[in-house]
Parts: C-alpha cells; structure tokens; sequence
C-alpha cells in the first residue's frame, strides 16, 4: 500500500530514529501518517529524528476525524520530498484540517522541496513553502537545496559496503538477526 509508518490510538509514544525510504512506486503512500479520532486520540506523541526519504506520496500525513485530544510534536526530522513527473502528487505534508498546522508542534524539521511542485495539502488548498511558514507552528526549521541522487547511495548495500561486509539485503538481515539482548553489534543498531 505504500505506507511506511501508521500511527493510531497512541498514549505517551515516541517513534523515534527511523528510516523510511525508497517508496518510488506507489504515488499515494505515505511514509508517516498519524490518525486522530474520537475512537484513536494520540495523546503525548512525538515524532522525532526520523528520516523520510525518496518517498513518493507524503512524507508525514495527519488526518483529524471529529473532536479529540491529542498533543503531538514533530521534531528534528529530515522530510524529503521526492517527485517525478507523471507518477501522481508528491508533497512533503498532508494535514487534513487547516488548524491543525498551527496546533502540532513542528520543530527544528529540515525539509527538502525544491524539487517538489507544492509543499503542503493543508485542509483543501495546497502551500508553497512560504506559505506554510506565515501559517504554522514551525519553529527553527528550515528548507535546503533537493541535491538529485542525495540519496541514491543510502541503501543497505552500500551500507554493508561500508562495514566491510557482503553488500546483500541478505548479509545484512543475517547480521541483525543475529543481535541478542545479551550481545549487541553496534553496526546494526541506531544511534
């Protein structure tokens, strides 16, 4: 479905230093989507020092559905939206109600845009990256240069690579299986 990350029904959560990347083929994925509802209030969630990469769809989604709770903060993420002509919409955020822009929390984000047509589909208009700034709640973060192929050697071969290890998906899921509570490799777990 091109989904990475969906959140609901969440109490005193943190989804914190993860990788979602290289959707390029489902055009309406979402890479992180958060649903608040009267049936799934989030309460106390903070998203944070997450990566979203290459991600073809929305990077973050909030979707608000009736009255309800919630107190959410977004921080200290890289969001990259990625675009390619003729493969459907891509935007770096997707909040379905315009309070909501001014009600989460964003903070210290870097966002990646200028490849990408419109930044934010906020209730039922699309924002340019201007104007989501005169209109959120977004402290300290900031927009940098869309570099092509930025991210095109952060795969998990290369990343075997790097380690002095076979560069295959399949050395890599060997190594991390292999990781016990008792016998950590520091290679395969975040920082």
């Amino acid at each position: 479905r091109g989904y990475g990350i969906q959140l609901a029904n969440c109490k005193d959560t943190i989804v914190q230093d993860n990788v979602i990347a290289h959707n390029t083929t489902q055009p309406y994925g979402v890479a992180i989507s958060v649903e608040i509802s009267n049936e799934s209030a989030c309460d106390n969630l903070n998203i944070i020092d997450n990566y979203a990469f290459n991600w073809l769809g929305a990077t973050m989604k909030v979707s608000l559905i009736g009255e309800s709770d919630y107190d959410l903060k977004i921080k200290r993420n890289h969001f990259d939206g990625y675009y390619q002509a003729g493969l459907g919409e891509s935007f770096v955020l997707r909040l379905n109600e315009t309070e909501l822009a001014s009600e989460i929390e964003f903070q210290d984000n870097t966002y990646y845009v200028d490849s990408v047509p419109v930044f934010a589909w906020i209730g039922n208009q699309w924002l340019d990256y201007g104007q989501w700034q005169a209109s959120a709640n977004d402290v300290g973060s900031v927009n940098e240069a869309h570099l092509a192929g930025r991210w095109d050697s952060l795969t998990i071969e290369a990343y075997q690579a790097s380690i002095g290890q076979s560069p295959t998906l399949n050395s890599f899921m060997a190594g991390a299986r292999k990781q016990q509570r008792d016998a950590w490799d520091s290679q395969y777990t975040s920082d």
